[in-house]
């Protein structure tokens, strides 16, 4: 105890309780009293530290009820194998995904070069075919009119003995052509 401020208290106790203070050792009165409060004091912060201990192992208590419903360890084990096979699963879709970008973006570039090359025959063809001489027009079926702008050669028309032709339209030009009828006449 410190001997810094001091006050001063007068009591009353019963003489049996002083008989018995006396019998453990204590001269004076003011040594007992200052041992009584220095007990009471102490008590009672060890009540409030038992409170706290209290509370800290009901807490313990809590958390251990908790881990005891929380998933067990296969579960859990489960749960994580799981998870690795979905992000295996998603990192192959994501690649797929990539590819079929690339391959989108090959046949986009294939698509254009093809309509180039088309367009680049149809220019050729408009170049090199010759002015027609004559002025009047033939009367062609719907898919083979000509385009303003494109002139198609006339070729003279050679029939092979013993074999049946008939005439077809290219699909890439639109340009007539003879061949072989495949149905064989008997």
């Amino acid at each position: 105890m410190t001997t810094g401020e001091k006050q001063k208290i007068n009591v009353w106790i019963p003489g049996s309780l002083w008989k018995q203070i006396g019998s453990y050792g204590y001269e004076s009165p003011t040594k007992a009293t200052i041992a009584a409060y220095e007990a009471l004091v102490l008590q009672e912060e060890k009540g409030s530290n038992q409170e706290v201990l209290g509370s800290s192992q009901e807490e313990v208590r809590k958390l251990q009820e908790e881990i005891r419903k929380g998933p067990d360890l296969a579960e859990f084990s489960q749960l994580c194998a799981r998870s690795e096979e979905q992000e295996r699963h998603i990192s192959f879709l994501k690649e797929a995904l990539d590819k079929a970008g690339h391959r989108e973006e090959d046949l986009k570039q294939m698509h254009n070069n093809y309509f180039l090359q088309v367009q680049t025959l149809i220019n050729q063809r408009a170049i090199s075919a010759p002015a027609r001489s004559t002025g009047k027009e033939e009367s062609k079926p719907a898919s083979q009119e000509e385009k303003p702008d494109i002139e198609h050669e006339v070729k003279p028309e050679v029939k092979q003995e013993g074999k049946a032709q008939i005439e077809k339209v290219c699909k890439n030009c639109l340009q007539p052509f003879l061949t072989e009828n495949p149905k064989k006449e008997k």
